[in-house]
């Protein structure tokens, strides 16, 4: 089971939501200290939006409430952003997807800027295929376990032929390959390293990941003092903060003078002017842990290591 909870202040409030993700599949989520809205789908074909409220007794703390009710629009805080999954590295035609995408884009530029744009497009590409082919991993894992729960019944009440016992291996096959991508899948999206665990534990990363949700769901923001519950006022004060942050306000930049030292070492110098040859990128990048570091381009380094 999958919860979303919000914690009650002194002796009042207090809200939680729990579902069956078999059932209900959440796709988004908003909180605060008055309602819970999850947004999702149930058995991956309905979509629909549950809130959950918990509103103050006085006239005017009610309409304040129902006032940003009003206002919001769960879809369109922003874009959802790109995350590679690691889990998408186990399916049999990832890497030469990767590949080919990456030789079909052409793009005319240095080699910086054609990285830069190849790996744009690779994300829209990648974004496409994991939900036409990749797909609802979960979904496939059920719908392979009743089928090897029917194989197993069929075969207590009669023997089965050989060509239905090599059927029966198949699907188990298959089964240990989905279950394998959703275990991944919940590692990762729980951000728990735990790489000595002994058998699959998904319900343990179903929680971890719905508790880290509900500690990074933001749905209002303090500017000054004042509090912003409108999506587009809230959007805006983000903005504008990281432009504060990174904004120069200087324009003369120090420079370096006087002497220095140079290095009179020959083989020295050779050493720090020779070219990068591929086997030492290749190494470089085998040594590094795959969740590590990931980019503003979202990808991590398990994705390099894999193509």
């Amino acid at each position: 089971m999958d919860f979303m909870a919000v914690d009650l202040a002194g002796a009042t409030g207090g809200l939680l939501c729990i579902w069956n993700p078999e059932v209900f599949q959440l796709v988004d989520c908003c909180s605060n200290k008055n309602f819970i809205i999850l947004s999702g789908t149930i058995y991956n074909s309905f979509e629909c939006v549950i809130l959950n409220i918990y509103g103050p007794n006085d006239m005017g703390g009610r309409k304040v409430v129902w006032d940003s009710l009003a206002r919001l629009n769960l879809r369109d805080w922003a874009p959802t952003p790109f995350r590679f999954l690691n889990a998408w590295t186990l399916h049999p035609k990832f890497r030469s997807f990767v590949e080919n995408t990456w030789l079909e884009a052409n793009v005319v530029g240095w080699a910086g800027f054609k990285c830069l744009q190849k790996l744009k497009i690779l994300k829209l590409a990648l974004k496409q295929w994991a939900k036409e082919v990749f797909g609802d991993v979960e979904h496939k894992l059920n719908q392979v376990e009743e089928e090897i729960h029917a194989l197993d019944i069929r075969a207590e009440e009669r023997p089965l032929s050989m060509v239905k016992q090599a059927r029966r291996r198949e699907p188990k096959g298959v089964a240990w390959k989905l279950s394998k991508m959703v275990e991944w899948a919940w590692i990762q999206k729980s951000r728990i390293k735990w790489s000595t665990q002994g058998d699959r534990n998904t319900k343990f990363f179903h929680i971890m990941d719905s508790s880290r949700r509900v500690r990074n769901s933001l749905c209002s923001i303090a500017v000054n003092g004042t509090v912003k519950e409108d999506r587009v006022e809230v959007r805006a004060a983000v903005q504008q903060h990281f432009i504060n942050q990174f904004t120069e306000p200087w324009r003369n930049r120090p420079r370096l003078s006087g002497p220095f030292v140079s290095i009179e070492d020959r083989e020295a110098v050779e050493l720090l002017e020779a070219e990068f040859s591929e086997n030492k990128i290749v190494a470089a990048v085998n040594s590094c842990e795959g969740n590590k570091a990931p980019g503003p381009d979202r990808f991590n380094l398990m994705m390099f290591k894999k193509c």
